[in-house]
């Protein structure tokens, strides 16, 4: 196999499971811990071994020359495109800007080359979300928020969209908690069963003060998801202050 596609193609093996939510880790380390096992998981059936996780690395000078191939041949999509997604996955599981924003130059030109195509842009919105919440910087929120909307005018119904455009601004600094409540909840209508925006509608009316609302999508959440090791600790957030976490 051409060693260029090989090591697209163990990236994008390896990391197709990790959506494009970086924030797995935001209540528990243990879901993290989930998806990278099951990241190892589908890299170890794509080689047909079983190296450990921490083989899993690609050097500063390994992601620079792949990103001078494809600088090389600019107009060809599918390697933008390919390579573009495999490199952010690969950056956000790292949790490292400095990949995402190189993912982020290819697929910014994969989508000039592409307008229409739904992967790019939804990694493309993605990797703006992530940068916002790894750099805390507004501007990659409302980047992201774009590319959201976007989405969305085409395909309505995409709860985890929905749902992702929601939280750009229950996590840009000041939250604006009422738009996120708005886009959560048009999510949750959509797909009543989405763990992920339940979690974080509990967060967001209790920031909203409003502790009726939070506690009822909490127990929506335990129908859900009652193994879910976020139920405990959002069960302790509810009893605490809101205002505290303004401190």
């Amino acid at each position: 196999m051409n060693k260029r596609v090989a090591l697209i193609s163990l990236i994008v093996a390896a990391l197709s499971a990790l959506g494009g939510f970086l924030l797995a880790n935001a209540f528990n380390r243990a879901s993290l811990d989930e998806l990278r096992g099951e990241n190892e998981r589908l890299r170890a059936a794509a080689e047909g071994t079983s190296k450990s996780e921490g083989e899993f690395t690609l050097s500063e000078v390994e992601i620079r020359r792949k990103v001078e191939e494809a600088d090389a041949i600019p107009g060809d999509f599918t390697f933008q495109k390919n390579l573009g997604t495999a490199l952010y996955r690969y950056g956000s599981l790292r949790q490292d800007a400095g990949v995402i924003q190189e993912a982020q130059r290819l697929l910014e030109r994969a989508a000039k080359l592409n307008s229409g195509d739904a992967s790019v842009q939804l990694a493309l919105g993605n990797s703006y979300f992530d940068r916002g919440y790894i750099e805390r910087q507004n501007t990659f929120f409302e980047r992201a928020r774009e590319i959201y909307r976007s989405i969305l005018a085409n395909d309505p119904q995409n709860a985890a969209v929905r749902t992702d455009l929601g939280l750009t601004y229950f996590l840009q600094d000041p939250p604006d908690l009422n738009n996120a409540a708005e886009h959560l909840e048009t999510a949750l209508a959509i797909d009543s069963k989405n763990e992920r925006n339940l979690q974080f509608m509990v967060q967001v009316y209790w920031r909203l003060k409003q502790p009726e609302k939070a506690a009822e999508r909490l127990e929506r959440l335990k129908q859900v998801s009652p193994d879910s090791p976020a139920i405990n600790e959002l069960a302790t957030l509810l009893t605490t202050d809101p205002n505290a976490s303004a401190q």
